[in-house]
């Protein structure tokens, strides 16, 4: 069908909505530019916005916990690899499953658990790029390093090495989160997008990061590649929360065993990164081959709200907190994050910060600490896609329209005769996009 609607309410069998809303408010700008170091010409923006009440409460209701998190054949494999390396004896595969979750159940850490995760080594894991001048930090973490990562890892895609058909494009979904502008979006936005719409591929909608309207406002007008999108719908999605405390770290120790990566909400600009990076721990040599890369070992005040990607973990690594030369309890361990400022940044794009830069308060006599002290983040997204996904049933919809902010589409099942949509299936394209056409421009173009 096709429908040419200044501002109407249509209704079928299978029930359309669509109808005129009022335009959403401006939400304002929250990134900026951080200190760069030495050769590194990268924008260096932000953009992540305060969540919403609606969103901390779906956070508090989609709690993951290490008792939620079974491992899978990878994170058996690394398990017993980690076992052999030790000279340790391999127990049988109830063995292991047990140990896995005695843990939690004690608040005790993993013994089982590999030293060291690094998922970035992965094949599925995409290379590190910038975001550039645009305030989609959301969108980049959720869409071209989370989303990407998850759909080649359960599709054996070779996102490394493959090209931009096998990564996926932030344009998509930061196109539709911004109101039509180069501002930011909650760190949720995106990820609705992508459980209602799927994404296309880089390769379908580039992504170029210029502050130029044609790189934040133009919608994808290419009917196959929406159609094409669907079949990488996220399926799940849950926070795993209470990073600062034993239980929390555990659970995400545990996700980053099995492979996967997760996005965190943070201030990155009130990251403080140790002088000399990482120390050499004397006691063994675990930890050598990152000696004197970048670390943040507080975080000092609440700037630059920006979301990013953790990828590993290694247990291994001398974060000298307190700066005495000696190795404290609770100065050992960090988390490895992917930012999305080029290569340049800090350790090739990535960056350590030590598990006890995620406590307000340290646990090291000696270490920074002041009123202005906070936990770097509180909880971490995992996500699950299919290994293989096809929608049973899709409906098509032309329109054209020069403000899609305008428009409000339901589906739903219902009588002809129904007035209202008593039985939603689904709800999308919510006054999205800002007062523009689906191309981004002023004048409305036909849109499928």
């Amino acid at each position: 069908m096709k429908l040419y609607l200044p501002c109407c309410r249509l209704f079928l069998p299978l029930v359309l909505g669509l109808f005129a809303c009022s335009p959403p408010t401006d939400r304002g700008q929250d990134y900026g530019v951080a200190d760069r170091d030495p050769g590194d010409n990268d924008p260096h923006s932000t953009g992540l916005l305060p969540p919403t009440a609606a969103e901390l409460a779906w956070q508090e209701a989609h709690r993951l916990s290490a008792a939620d998190i079974a491992p899978n054949r990878l994170a058996l494999e690394r398990i017993r690899d980690s076992l052999v390396a030790q000279g340790r004896p391999l127990p049988e595969t109830e063995q292991l499953l047990a140990a896995w979750r005695g843990p939690w159940l004690n608040h005790a850490p993993a013994p089982l658990l590999p030293m060291a995760v690094d998922n970035s080594l992965l094949p599925a894991f995409p290379p590190i790029r910038s975001q550039g001048s645009l305030g989609s930090c959301a969108s980049f973490a959720s869409t071209y390093y989370h989303l990407t990562h998850t759909v080649a890892l359960a599709r054996a895609w070779d996102a490394k090495n493959g090209g931009d058909n096998y990564r996926f494009s932030p344009k998509w979904t930061f196109n539709f989160v911004n109101d039509g502008q180069n501002q930011g979006s909650t760190a949720t936005e995106p990820y609705a997008v992508m459980e209602k719409h799927g994404c296309a591929l880089w390769a379908q909608f580039p992504y170029s990061g210029s502050d130029t309207p044609s790189s934040y406002r133009p919608w994808l007008l290419d009917t196959a590649a929406w159609r094409a999108a669907l079949s990488y719908r996220i399926q799940q999605r849950a926070s795993i929360p209470n990073l600062d405390r034993v239980p929390g770290l555990l659970a995400l120790k545990q996700a980053l065993t099995n492979g996967a990566v997760l996005t965190v909400s943070t201030y990155l600009e009130s990251w403080r990164f140790l002088p000399g990076g990482l120390k050499d721990d004397p006691a063994g040599s675990d930890d050598d081959a990152w000696v004197g890369q970048q670390v943040c070992h507080w975080m000092q005040g609440a700037n630059g709200g920006h979301a990013m990607t953790v990828v590993g973990y290694n247990d291994a690594l001398w974060v000298d907190l307190n700066q005495n030369d000696l190795v404290d309890e609770g100065e050992k361990g960090a988390f490895k994050i992917a930012n999305s400022w080029g290569t340049a940044w800090q350790n090739q794009g990535f960056s350590w910060i030590a598990y006890d830069a995620l406590r307000d308060l340290s646990r090291v006599e000696g270490a920074p600490a002041g009123s202005d002290r906070g936990g770097a983040f509180a909880s971490a997204t995992w996500i699950s896609v299919p290994a293989d996904y096809e929608p049973i049933m899709t409906a098509e919809l032309s329109l054209q329209h020069p403000k899609r902010d305008q428009l409000f589409l339901s589906l739903g099942v219902g009588e002809a005769s129904d007035q209202e949509i008593t039985s939603p299936l689904y709800t999308a394209l919510v006054r999205a996009g800002g007062p523009f056409a689906f191309d981004g421009g002023t004048t409305a173009v036909p849109f499928t």
